[in-house]
């Protein structure tokens, strides 16, 4: 063949597809994690939905019943796709302590973290 000859080589045209299967393959694993990630942020947004709406109930319960402690009581709520809310309350002066556990579902098992509140009561 003439050194003027011009095209593409099978060498050439298999490296490059060689480098476009790589990145497609790449790309493809970080969609994948991106997913994955929006689903823990989502699990996360109901746990935490969850805790405000028990917070907003043991607010209001203090409300209808004069500040009283005793009508706080811990307790536990499960989410639609697996979250599970657990909270405590501890008597303390001037009110009550609240620590509320928020499990759920991420890329890599199973996550908890806690949110700690004080009730003011008598």
């Amino acid at each position: 063949m003439a050194r003027s000859a011009r095209g593409i080589s099978t060498v050439e045209c298999l490296v490059a597809l060689t480098v476009f299967s790589l990145g497609a393959l790449g790309s493809g694993g970080a969609v994948a994690l991106g997913i994955r990630t929006a689903a823990s942020g989502t699990h996360l947004s109901t746990a935490t939905r969850i805790a405000g709406e028990v917070l907003e109930t043991a607010h209001f319960r203090l409300k209808a019943s004069n500040q009283s402690c005793a009508v706080l009581a811990a307790g536990s709520r499960n989410g639609p796709a697996g979250e599970v809310v657990n909270w405590a309350v501890n008597p303390g002066d001037g009110g009550a302590r609240i620590v509320l556990a928020l499990s759920y579902a991420t890329p890599i098992g199973q996550r908890t973290d806690s949110i700690r509140g004080f009730l003011r009561c008598h």
